[in-house]
């Protein structure tokens, strides 16, 4: 298969922000063909790495798998420039993920790209990314429709992953994170959504942080919506560090147990951080409607919580489990308001104290703290 050689003027290369060098760079053009983008990785793998160029619009259906990917495993620095392209496994063709990005292996993919129908038994439905292997995801990256066997039904990570002005959406884990799954390494989102995944049996339906990562989350107005876990955290699940900035944790579900919005695993060694973030409309099946904390630290500043449901353990806001010298607990310019449970308090449950320092809980139902077994300070009703 030959390919055609372009050169790529500084304007377009940042396209791939943080991604690529801005600087003139020969680029592959690939035919709108999923043979020739197969060729076209193979060869890029092969080399040095290269910049392809999707045919604009084009969707490339794959229908062979690769050692379980329809792609061969990414091994070079390779940025695909989607050009509003799809790559899509056939939906009659085996079972396979559309990419996996190997040990020293780089993958961007930028302006304008659908990865979607990849279907796995193991982690990643739609990209995996192994230990020591990067992935870059800016400018309307779209990873939709794919679904694993295990975790990360979008994306699975276990080396680092950065999605920039990027959309996880429609995947379904059989296990836990049906949107992304951080086994270990780092996850970064900026301006990114994750929404309408689904986590069947387990936890996290939109983001979940593996009990044995040592990695970390950081989210920089990032969206994590219309999520559903079967057990806990139907938003997110936060097993180590995390920061969430300026975010919206909102609409999620975690149908039988604890965390509506967000829950914080035990024992961690840093808080995790929200500032200026707001979780709403979310519920829980059991407690913690909006964030629930089970031995956790939890640092937010300018945090609003509001529009919660809890069912019968209560905390519609928020609950916390476990002792204060395991929770370590401060709410600085934070709004717990709106909230409700089918038992009280539909404020605030906890079982450890609270530091808050200019926060309100008011307006909850049935009751704001009352029938928590720790009353924070300054709570009434």
């Amino acid at each position: 298969m030959r390919f055609r050689r372009a050169f790529l003027a500084p304007a377009c290369l940042a396209l791939a922000a943080g991604t690529v060098t801005p600087s003139a760079h020969a680029a592959t053009s690939v035919p709108c063909s999923a043979s020739a983008l197969v060729a076209a990785v193979t060869t890029a793998n092969s080399g040095s790495g290269d910049t392809l160029v999707l045919a604009s619009g084009c969707t490339y259906t794959l229908t062979a798998t690769i050692g379980g990917n329809g792609l061969p495993v990414i091994t070079k620095p390779i940025t695909i420039v989607g050009n509003g392209a799809t790559i899509k496994r056939d939906a009659t063709a085996p079972q396979f993920r559309i990419f996996e990005v190997g040990a020293g292996g780089n993958l961007s993919l930028t302006n304008g790209l659908t990865v979607t129908g990849g279907d796995t038994t193991g982690d990643g439905g739609g990209i995996l990314v192994d230990t020591g292997a990067n992935l870059r995801l800016t400018s309307n990256i779209t990873v939709k429709d794919n679904t694993a066997g295990n975790n990360g039904g979008g994306i699975g990570v276990a080396g680092t992953a950065a999605l920039t002005n990027s959309t996880v959406t429609h995947n379904t884990a059989a296990s836990s994170g049906g949107g992304i799954a951080l086994n270990s390494g780092t996850l970064t989102l900026n301006f990114t959504s994750v929404t309408d995944n689904t986590a069947t049996d387990s936890f996290g339906g939109g983001i979940y942080q593996s009990f044995s990562s040592v990695g970390s989350i950081t989210a920089n107005s990032a969206v994590i919506s219309d999520n559903t876990a079967g057990f806990e955290a139907g938003g997110v699940e936060v097993a180590g560090r995390a920061t969430f900035n300026n975010s919206t944790i909102s609409r999620n579900t975690a149908t039988t147990s604890n965390g509506g919005g967000l829950w914080i695993a035990a024992a961690l060694t840093d808080p995790v951080t929200l500032v200026n973030t707001t979780v709403d409309n979310n519920t829980a099946g059991s407690a913690g409607g909006g964030v629930d904390i089970e031995g956790g630290r939890l640092n937010a500043t300018n945090m609003r919580v509001t529009g919660n449901h809890a069912g019968s353990q209560g905390g519609g806001g928020l609950s916390v489990f476990g002792n204060s010298s395991q929770n370590i607990v401060s709410l600085t310019n934070t709004q717990i308001t709106g909230n409700t449970a089918t038992n009280a308090p539909g404020g605030v449950y906890t079982q450890a104290n609270l530091v808050l320092r200019s926060t309100s809980i008011t307006g909850n139902t049935p009751t704001n703290c009352v029938g928590s077994p720790v009353i924070p300070p300054g709570c009434s009703g």
